[in-house]
């Protein structure tokens, strides 16, 4: 990868073209790898003046919200991602990918409220659509927590694009969201004392085996996770890092935002997750 950079480098001095692009998707990558080296090339990003070849405002915004997010300052992040959450900045990929980020972000916090909210917005501008498959495995990753039913038939429709994507960090997210998706389906279902099966059409296209009574959910969660296991083991071999095996492994734990008593919070009340004490698998297929 340092080979790529570097004749992306060469190539962008050439043609006389601004480095803030090259210094921008460096940064992007070595946030999984190296937090201080990439703050030396966000740095270096906003030094650069803008060009032909720059992304759109939108999508800057985008990143320097990520960015803000990677080091830890959630504060920030909103307040610099406020033109695209407002209407104000947008593109054909933005607000999606915000929607997305931030869903990821308050998921693995803890913070199902605001995950779900974000959630529900981001699947309302990407589902269905194969660019954004990454994001459609965020949702599955928060409907295992929040929803598995809607998560079953969101994972139904967008299985033929993993299937078809050759993208392997996409792959990886959503084959991430799956796994965690058919755990709590197997869980739930040996809860109920049933076999957890399905007969679904769709899962044909998995190289698993479908019997007479369907595919074992169990089979399905096995086969994502070996499938997440192996794209962050390679995506984190080539980056000398550990970075994407580690979110992968981590859990979903809830945790509560309440005020405490005689206090006020000024957390906006966004989304409602209904956690209740039995989730029902769904009717399968």
């Amino acid at each position: 990868i340092d080979s790529y950079y570097a004749e992306y480098e060469r190539r962008c001095k050439q043609y006389g073209v601004s480095m803030r692009v090259y210094h921008m998707k460096r940064c992007h990558y070595l946030l999984t790898v190296d937090q201080e080296a990439a703050k030396a090339e966000y740095d270096a990003f906003h030094r650069c003046k803008r060009d032909a070849y720059s992304d759109c405002e939108a999508c800057e915004i985008h990143f320097d919200m990520t960015v803000a997010l990677e080091l830890g300052d959630e504060e920030a992040a909103l307040r610099i991602a406020q033109p695209l959450l407002n209407g104000d900045k947008r593109c054909g990929e933005i607000p999606h990918w915000t929607y997305a980020r931030l869903t990821d972000h308050y998921l693995y916090a803890g913070d199902l409220e605001e995950a779900a909210y974000y959630g529900e917005l981001c699947e309302r501008l990407t589902q269905g659509d194969p660019e954004f498959l990454g994001a459609t495995g965020t949702l599955l990753s928060l409907y295992s927590a929040s929803d598995p039913s809607r998560g079953w038939n969101l994972f139904k429709q967008c299985l033929p694009m993993y299937q078809n994507c050759k993208n392997p960090q996409m792959r990886m997210k959503f084959a991430d969201g799956a796994y965690r998706l058919m755990k709590v389906l197997a869980e739930i279902s040996e809860q109920q004392g049933d076999d957890g099966r399905s007969k679904s059409p769709v899962l044909r296209c998995l190289p698993l085996e479908m019997t007479d009574e369907g595919m074992l959910m169990s089979d399905i969660r096995d086969f994502f996770y070996n499938a997440a296991r192996d794209a962050a083991r390679k995506l984190d071999d080539r980056n000398g890092a550990s970075y994407f095996t580690e979110k992968l492994s981590r859990e979903i734990v809830p945790v509560e935002h309440d005020a405490l008593p005689g206090q006020k919070t000024d957390r906006p009340a966004h989304g409602i997750v209904r956690r209740t004490s039995c989730l029902l698998l769904p009717s399968l297929p």
